[in-house]
């Protein structure tokens, strides 16, 4: 069988989180001309002037959100996507193991005609009989065996990918909390010293910036599940190979038992 999962890879599972660029006008300026407007005639403010970060924060934490919730949809696409493609995939493969299986079976029924066709004494319609009782035995094993270990794969294959989808949910959901905390000490800042836009400024940035280094280095040690998947495909190859052995073994053994019957020029 094609390794379903071949093509799974961690980038495209993953959340990829694009560089926060904030390209906030720094209030600075701003501020130092407020301020010397407003010297020769202090006393007379009775309140602080907000900076220009202050200002424009609920417009910069609207865009900051979208940017947010635009990722995490993509997140959500992909997923789906990559769902309905491994489903397709192994919808595909199991309708290709059916005609396979079919055409080996007109095969061996065409055989076991042509062996029935042959046998002439009591003996040895008795031994085609015990053959092809042998041979559909080893068979119904073999693919029972084989069908079981596909199974096996794919369970495992979809409960690795539930885990690390899980996992990501887990770092998506503390990148947000981060996020949202940022934004309401900038909010609270703001609300508390308008006119101290550059220090909130700042710090709303040095929060933004640990939280994306913080994900971002959540995702470089989550790379368990390309290791996860080769190890299933070694095993469940390992049963595909152990199962055809074994058929092998017993229809070498049937085929011997059949030309003792008939003897081996006959058959």
């Amino acid at each position: 069988m094609n390794q379903l999962y071949s093509q799974l890879k961690l980038g495209a599972i993953g959340f990829s989180l694009a560089v926060f660029s904030l390209s906030i006008a720094s209030p600075l300026a701003a501020g130092a001309l407020a301020n010397g407007s407003n010297a020769s005639n202090s006393g007379a403010a009775t309140s602080q002037k907000a900076s220009p970060f202050c200002t424009n924060l609920a417009g910069t934490i609207s865009t900051l959100n979208a940017k947010v919730a635009d990722m995490t949809g993509k997140l959500s696409t992909a997923r789906a996507t990559r769902t309905q493609d491994a489903l397709a995939d192994r919808a595909k493969w199991d309708q290709q193991i059916i005609a396979n299986r079919a055409k080996w079976d007109q095969l061996r029924l065409t055989n076991f005609t042509k062996l029935e066709a042959k046998a002439q004494t009591p003996a040895q319609k008795s031994a085609v009989k015990s053959y092809e009782s042998t041979i559909l035995s080893a068979v119904s094993t073999r693919r029972a065996a084989n069908d079981q270990a596909r199974a096996t794969y794919r369970a495992a294959v979809d409960s690795a990918v539930v885990s690390q989808r899980s996992a990501i949910d887990s770092q998506v959901s503390s990148f947000s909390m981060s996020v949202n905390s940022a934004e309401t000490n900038a909010q609270t800042g703001c609300q508390a010293t308008p006119s101290q836009g550059p220090v909130v400024h700042t710090a709303f940035q040095a929060a933004l910036k640990s939280a994306r280094l913080a994900y971002t280095a959540n995702r470089k040690n989550d790379t368990t599940i390309g290791a996860q998947v080769k190890q299933l495909e070694t095993v469940r190859n390992a049963s595909f190979i152990a199962n055809t052995a074994a058929f092998k073994t017993t229809a070498k053994a049937a085929s011997a038992t059949l030309k003792t019957a008939f003897g081996k020029s006959q058959v």
